[in-house]
């Protein structure tokens, strides 16, 4: 699973999910590693099974709401990911993928609420603050999205996301310039 090699690992997490059926993280785990599979359906059950053993914790309804998100269904992405946000408010992460399957939703009030805080998130990892800034750009707040883009870059310069991010506001802001200006970062 950690190779990227999901279909080898499947029958493995799969043995064992059946093998132990009342321990939740084989159950989570084999949720996790069917997602990275595309097999969404699966998942969702496996995530479920994990669900009925733990409890609804903020980290099994994150999983079965980004499940959710990737197969598509962002209506019920934002369902699982509201459950999670209301036991972990404060968890970035829960916060910026709710508020992507909300603007998903086209529900731009909700999306702009969950990112509003972006400025305390001093814990969240840098995948999660390029996500932010561009649900940030997304929800119009521009000059918002640039200064987490520049944060997160100042860190991570080379950052092939972050750089296309930033390429892409820039060109839809109509400063083609800069736009290809980083466009040649990324390229060379």
């Amino acid at each position: 699973q950690a190779q990227g090699r999901p279909d080898e690992a499947i029958p493995f997490l799969s043995q064992l999910a059946r093998a132990q059926p009342d321990v939740f993280e084989h159950w989570n785990n084999l949720g996790n590693v069917l997602r990275g599979a595309r097999r969404f359906e699966d998942a969702a059950d496996a995530f479920r099974n994990a669900l009925q053993l733990a409890g609804e914790t903020p980290g099994l309804l994150f999983n079965l709401g980004l499940n959710a998100l990737d197969a598509g269904d962002s209506i019920e992405a934002q369902r699982v990911l509201e459950r999670a946000v209301a036991l972990d408010p404060a968890d970035p992460e829960i916060r910026v993928f709710c508020g992507v399957a909300a603007m998903n939703n086209n529900d731009v009030a909700r999306a702009t609420e969950l990112v509003a805080s972006w400025r305390t998130w001093g814990n969240a990892d840098l995948s999660t603050l390029t996500e932010a800034a561009w649900l940030l750009f997304r929800t119009g707040a521009v000059d918002d999205a640039e200064q987490l883009l520049q944060r997160t870059a100042q860190v991570r310069p080379d950052d092939p996301l972050t750089l296309v991010r930033q390429a892409t506001i820039h060109e839809r802001s109509n400063r083609v310039e800069q736009a290809w200006a980083v466009v040649d970062a990324l390229s060379g």
